[in-house]
């Protein structure tokens, strides 16, 4: 009930020394409300699901637990994995959802975390979650991160140009050709200094 979580706010108010001690505390509280009233909306969603797939032919195989990190917290739910005689098994829920197999961090999490690589390092990344969201991401997992992401846009991107070159004539020529990027990193194995000539 809602007076319940007043009570445990002005609980956390009250035995906090500070005021910021009181808001970590209350981002955490916050957090985990979130994250049982949106397991109980997923787990909703899901016997709804199930009834649909059922008409379809498709029965109950067994039940799983998953947990995903949003932006607004972790959040652990069951869902049914669907399945027909012949075919593959599905988590309706999940592909309702958009939820990627085997995906601890949300889509959000993953765009937002990606886009802050571009402009810090990855260890910068690792503390800027940790200030800014109540939970944390070591700098290896923002590496893996922007890694799967770069290789789902390396796809896209060959996909479309093979597209592209499909509709263009060849040796076509354009009068203007830009190239835009975010950055730009060079690597090299030795460090190497050119004097400049007058």
């Amino acid at each position: 009930p809602m007076e319940n979580s007043v009570a445990e706010i002005i609980k956390i108010i009250k035995a906090s020394n500070n005021a910021i001690e009181m808001e970590r505390k209350l981002i955490i509280f916050f957090a985990q409300f979130v994250g049982e009233l949106m397991r109980m909306a997923l787990e909703a969603i899901d016997d709804e699901l199930q009834k649909e797939w059922r008409e379809k032919g498709y029965r109950v195989e067994r039940s799983d637990t998953c947990t995903i990190q949003f932006l607004f917290g972790a959040v652990t739910f069951t869902r049914r994995r669907m399945k027909k005689p012949g075919e593959t098994g599905v988590y309706a829920l999940d592909q309702s959802c958009g939820f990627e197999k085997g995906k601890r961090y949300s889509l959000l999490v993953q765009r937002q975390v990606a886009e802050l690589s571009t402009k810090v390092v990855y260890r910068g990344v690792e503390k800027a979650v940790e200030l800014f969201t109540s939970f944390t991401m070591s700098h290896g997992q923002v590496k893996n991160i922007v890694d799967q992401i770069g290789a789902v846009q390396g796809e896209w991107t060959n996909h479309h140009l093979e597209e592209l070159s499909v509709r263009l004539p060849e040796n076509r020529q354009v009068p203007v050709l830009v190239v835009e990027g975010d950055g730009l990193l060079i690597k090299g194995t030795k460090k190497k200094r050119r004097k400049s000539t007058g």
